[in-house]
């Protein structure tokens, strides 16, 4: 149990770390758009991360590693709430696009990542 504490904490904090600074690095340097944009590319190689890791087949203790700081670098809340605010903002083209690059490029990316150790 403590060590699946300390694989969540760990795991998931350094994810999220790193999707901030890469978010940060992608805003300032790049001018890309925080808003679908950067959160796309930072699902799309979570997926595609996580696709490898679980081709990899590692360890237990990795594999749970992996999964968790999968879960925090990648942000499914973000997703949602940007997706909904282009349906508000009566964006469409931008929110379905967004929807339809972000699911299919993460199922793609994590194929992708799978298929390259497999």
């Amino acid at each position: 149990m403590l060590t699946t504490l300390l694989l969540v904490s760990i795991g998931g904090g350094t994810g999220a770390f790193l999707r901030f600074i890469i978010g940060e690095f992608l805003t300032l340097h790049y001018k890309w758009s925080r808003c679908f944009t950067v959160i796309a590319c930072i699902n799309i190689v979570g997926s595609t991360v996580l696709g490898v890791a679980v081709a990899a087949k590692p360890s237990s203790v990795f594999e749970l590693f992996i999964l968790y700081f999968c879960g925090g670098f990648t942000t499914f809340s973000t997703f949602s709430l940007e997706a909904l605010q282009g349906f508000l903002d009566k964006e469409w083209i931008k929110g379905i696009s967004y929807i339809i690059v972000t699911v299919i490029g993460s199922m793609l990316g994590f194929g992708l990542g799978f298929v390259i150790l497999f």
